[in-house]
């Protein structure tokens, strides 16, 4: 939703920039059937994201089962509470981040069930990577990583680190959706290695690539990681590439999950193997 609802209107009532911008988020909010849209007021362009609602604590559960069975606490689940205490944990995460320099949506305004927050762009790195245009599908991927590799920098971790949630535009990226925080029930490198990890899975597929060269250009940036981050996410891939045997089958499969993860165990299997070779 991209439209100015009654702009002029607001604008006559003689309200300050701030209070039009209020008066019309809330309008937007009562009619739209969208959790998360967009708006322009006085050429800007800002984010109305609603509250989600409750979800149930079934699948974070099954996950976290899982991984602790496995030993993969970097993949664990991140509880998604819902409400108001969704929205509480994404505005404190959009504030610290922005604090430590990290690229994300600026903090507007908070109404009872929703918030405002910046524009940042129109462009993820999913779309960047599905139609690269005149640059190299290469290009975006390894913006998206070395940008990973700054959050880090500063002391700081993602939330849900898919390539959706990614902005790709004027050459940098900035990231998106942090209805989660995984620092709250891991350590930070382990929150790192998750951020590594999550965009490797949501790439992988997306690359004219193998993974044996996605593992190459990955390494050269692992590199230049703290060691622990690095360890975590080596171990997490040792575990990972142990799946390989479920995709044993010849033929090609349809469902794009399982495409996704076939590849990205092949990816974690080839990480696997470089680590050993080079130390």
């Amino acid at each position: 939703m991209t439209n100015v609802l009654n702009c002029n209107l607001i604008a006559r009532t003689g309200l300050s920039g701030r209070e039009q911008l209020i008066a019309l988020t809330e309008k937007h909010a009562a009619i739209s059937k969208h959790r998360v849209f967009h708006f322009d007021f006085e050429g800007n362009c800002y984010v109305v994201k609603k509250q989600l609602m409750k979800r149930s604590k079934i699948g974070y559960s099954i996950l976290t089962l899982i991984t602790k069975a496995l030993s993969i606490p970097a993949l664990q689940g991140i509880p998604v509470p819902g409400g108001k205490l969704t929205q509480d944990i994404e505005i404190k995460r959009l504030i610290s981040l922005s604090a430590a320099g990290v690229p994300v949506p600026k903090v507007v305004s908070v109404g009872n069930d929703y918030f405002v927050m910046s524009c940042l762009g129109h462009s993820n790195v999913e779309a960047c990577l599905k139609n690269p245009g005149e640059k190299s599908f290469l290009v975006y991927w390894e913006q998206a990583l070395a940008a990973i590799l700054e959050v880090h920098r500063k002391g700081a971790y993602l939330s849900q680190a898919f390539i959706r949630n990614m902005i790709a535009e004027h050459g940098a990226v900035a990231f998106v959706d942090f209805e989660d925080d995984p620092g709250a029930v891991m350590p930070v490198h382990c929150a790192q290695a998750r951020d590594w990890l999550l965009y490797l899975l949501s790439s992988s597929l997306r690359l004219n690539l193998s993974p044996q060269a996605q593992a190459d250009v990955i390494l050269s940036y692992l590199q230049q990681e703290r060691i622990e981050v690095v360890e975590e996410v080596f171990a997490c891939a040792s575990k990972i590439a142990l799946f390989r045997f479920i995709f044993r089958r010849k033929k090609p499969y349809h469902n794009r999950d399982l495409q996704s993860f076939k590849v990205f165990i092949q990816l974690m299997q080839a990480l696997s193997s470089r680590r050993s070779t080079t130390g």
